[in-house]
């Protein structure tokens, strides 16, 4: 405040002072040099004032040539890295053994792990990553305030993948994914099982697709299929697809048929193949009935209650049978249903009306259709059904809170379900599968029922459950053990030999959580609680390189957004504030002053 006083005051003297000498100067009765005389005036008088009051001016400089440490990692642009290192000459630089060197004229430390980057090069004013990046545990040992990622082209491969880990025997097996071709000629995928071609697909040249392919296996247990991808005989991938096929859980079935027919009875016969219990009643006529057993020692069906249906975990029945139970078998019906039981029903004519399942089943008759064959769509796979003839087409209208499983080829639902309390029911158009049988369509016919089978069942409840994260783990890299334990014990997590300590979550306490790092790339087993083994898998480090990469990749970018603001600041250029030299209004103010004597004594 005081200096700006005084700023004010030299200013206003400054201002008199040269108002006098104006004056003196324009009253002299000589008029030559008038002009100059003025004109040495002011500046003398501006030097006065500005040899009292400091000028500041401002200047833009680039940021201050700190040490960068320059990252090369697989993958990077040569000339992306020449240019750069060419413009910044305090650059250090670090090259991961994967990673080819840079251009002729620049040398590089060579890192097997951000590690062993020395601490000062760590704590450089910069450091700039070149190439696919690195993971994020890698990524938190650096300790620079600025960080800038150069991120190189993207590798051609599989760039991503999912597949069931586990299926049951006699499910179809999926993988899908994403797989780019960077080549200018086309590229075919094979699913390979056991030496044998299962599916391929071809991907066109340059061009990014998703692919899908399908099997059945055959054999329960553990099992290691392969994805390939080929450019003619040159194979370019080869990456390994792990999963457990389980045997089917024997299912206790209830089957309650109107009258005899061909479907109930190559039903009948696939579930026993297939190791089902059943228990079949059929009507042939009113009051009489036939009785089979297969699996499953004898008991008394005749007279349907809850006692019974409690037995069994799936009532497979008709319309017209359903339309034959009374008040109080319905009322059972609803019951064990509302407990746990599942219901599919055959819909070969309307529900009755005054079932309470009816409401969730509106059959609907299609009109002046001849009959003709027909395709099924399963809902949530890419299996191919063959054709099979229509007979009388029917549908299931859509509504809230069922879902649809299969549909026919007007992509109308035929198969709907719904879940009921703890159990679920479900409705079926379909009456002649066994065409598929009979005609030689084991699989379609099997894909059929156990999808069938599988939404009507009775839910499991299992006390304890082991899972990994992340989805592909790999050698040397930490992987998350996750286990659901709704007992009262805390689980003890044992991968192979080694003990792993679990955390309980906070919010759900049970589930519980601990970090292993597998050694051995191949099948690891979990050790349950009550004996039982559990595999999993871990992936070699040269396993989906290409994954690998665009997981670093996405990894680096997220890390570098941290440092947005840095990055903006540092590529600014820097304001400062200096005070010009009053040396030099201190000469101006002289030779303004020796002028005006000189013009008064000589000229």
């Amino acid at each position: 405040m005081i200096e700006a006083y005084r700023n004010v005051l030299v200013l206003f003297l400054g201002g008199l002072l040269l108002a006098g000498l104006l004056v003196m100067e324009i009253r002299r009765r000589s008029r030559s040099w008038l002009a100059a005389r003025i004109a040495a005036s002011i500046v003398a008088t501006i030097a006065l004032v500005f040899m009292i009051i400091p000028v500041h001016i401002k200047k833009e400089r680039p940021p201050a040539g700190e040490k960068i440490l320059v990252l090369l990692t697989k993958g990077f642009d040569k000339d992306s890295v020449s240019q750069f290192l060419s413009a910044n000459k305090n650059s250090v630089v670090y090259a991961e053994e994967n990673a080819s060197k840079p251009s002729s004229g620049f040398t590089a430390t060579t890192i097997g792990h951000v590690a062993q980057i020395k601490v000062a090069d760590k704590n450089a004013q910069a450091i700039h990553l070149f190439g696919e990046g690195l993971l994020e545990e890698e990524l938190k040992q650096l300790n620079a305030p600025m960080f800038v990622f150069h991120p190189g082209k993207t590798p051609g491969g599989i760039q991503s993948i999912y597949w069931n880990k586990t299926i049951k025997l006699g499910e179809k097996w999926m993988v899908q994914g994403t797989y780019f071709n960077s080549l200018s000629s086309p590229q075919k995928l094979f699913l390979n099982g056991f030496s044998t071609r299962l599916d391929s697909v071809v991907v066109p040249p340059n061009s990014r697709r998703t692919f899908h392919l399908t099997t059945i296996p055959r054999l329960t247990g553990k099992a290691v299929y392969s994805l390939m991808s080929a450019n003619g005989r040159h194979t370019l991938v080869n990456e390994p697809l792990p999963f457990v096929v389980e045997n089917t859980q024997p299912l206790k079935v209830l089957l309650l048929a109107s009258s005899p027919d061909f479907e109930n009875k190559f039903l009948k016969n696939w579930l026993a193949e297939n190791g089902y219990k059943v228990a079949a009643r059929t009507a042939i006529s009113k009051n009489k009935f036939v009785r089979e057993y297969l699996n499953l020692p004898p008991i008394a069906i005749d007279n349907i209650n809850h006692a019974l249906l409690v037995q069994f975990d799936v009532l497979i029945t008709d319309a017209r049978e359903l339309s034959t139970f009374g008040r109080s078998v319905l009322v059972a019906l609803e019951n064990s249903i509302d407990k746990g039981l599942g219901l599919a029903v055959t819909a070969d004519s309307a529900l009755p009306a005054s079932a309470f399942f009816s409401r969730y089943f509106k059959v609907v008759q299609l009109q002046g259709q001849a009959a003709k064959t027909t395709r099924i769509e399963s809902a949530d796979s890419y299996f191919t059904f063959p054709e099979i003839s229509a007979g009388h087409p029917m549908f299931i209208r859509s509504q809230a809170g069922t879902q649809p499983l299969f549909y026919n080829q007007q992509n109308q639902p035929i198969v709907t379900a719904t879940v009921y309390g703890q159990g679920k029911m479900l409705a079926t158009t379909l009456v002649n599968t066994f065409e598929w049988k009979l005609g030689g369509n084991n699989d379609a016919y099997q894909q059929y029922w156990s999808a069938v089978l599988t939404a009507a069942a009775r839910p499991v409840n299992q006390k304890e459950s082991w899972s990994v994260d992340p989805f592909m783990p790999f050698v040397n890299k930490p992987v998350t053990v996750q286990v659901f334990n709704a007992a009262d014990s805390i689980p003890v997590a044992q991968v192979e030999a080694t003990h792993i300590f679990l955390k309980q979550d906070d919010d759900l306490p049970v589930y519980w959580s601990g970090t292993f790092w597998p050694v051995d790339a191949g099948w690891q087993s979990f050790v349950n609680t009550d004996g039982t083994i559990q595999s999993w898998y871990a992936f070699d480090d040269g396993d989906y390189k290409t994954i690998q990469s665009i997981q670093k990749t996405n990894a680096t970018a997220k890390f570098q957004l941290s440092f947005s603001n840095q990055i903006q600041k540092a590529s600014e250029p820097v304001i400062v504030k200096t005070v010009f030299p009053p040396f030099w209004f201190f000469l101006l103010f002289l030779l303004s002053a020796a002028f005006l004597w000189i013009e008064k004594k000589f000229l």
